[in-house]
């Protein structure tokens, strides 16, 4: 048996079908290009919803793993996170860090211990606000693929580990267009 979910699709499977079978002069053409539509939107209504809890799904989990800080906002979407690491403004070491992005907020976190199930536990070293944040290309002659994010609160000297992680950090859409006035290459 279907579930409700999986039928709304197949619906619109099976009036499609039908629509193409059906002769061009046929009375239900007009009533069945109806029902597509409405199918269709309802379909595309379902996606949505299931990709909008997929990502409070997402949410609930970083804000399990993150220590101190409730991260859980309507507005709120994820969009990357991974490891990197920090060079210290003061003494130039470097410190491995993990990053969380969503649309308004980056999170740099210091991994603190495993929790139950494996699962890791982060503390926030750092809050940067997306808005205004402007990102360039690191300058730093002692490391390699480096870059500078600059916000309202600090900041932030990361190293990725290649060229191609350092360059997907700078591409994240939300870093990309809050700071499209500010990047230097």
């Amino acid at each position: 048996m279907l579930e409700p979910v999986q039928r709304v699709p197949r619906y619109q499977l099976l009036l499609r079908d039908y629509l193409k079978k059906l002769p061009g002069d046929s009375e239900d053409k007009t009533d069945a290009c109806k029902a597509l539509d409405l199918i269709s939107a309802a379909a595309q209504h379902s996606n949505d919803f299931m990709k909008s809890m997929d990502k409070f799904q997402k949410l609930l989990k970083i804000n399990e793993m993150i220590d101190g800080e409730d991260i859980i906002d309507p507005t709120r979407e994820f969009l990357k996170e991974g490891k990197i690491t920090k060079i210290a403004a003061r003494s130039g070491d470097q410190q491995e860090r993990y990053l969380f992005l969503f649309n308004d907020v980056l999170f740099c976190t210091q991994n603190r211990k495993l929790i139950t199930g494996g699962t890791s536990s982060y503390k926030v070293k750092a809050r940067l606000d997306i808005d205004g944040m402007k990102i360039f290309d690191g300058e730093n002659s002692k490391y390699d693929h480096t870059f500078r994010l600059e916000s309202k609160q600090k900041t932030l000297e990361l190293q990725g580990s290649s060229d191609d992680e350092k360059e997907s950090w700078m591409r994240v859409r939300s870093l990309e267009h809050s700071s499209n006035k500010g990047r230097h290459t």
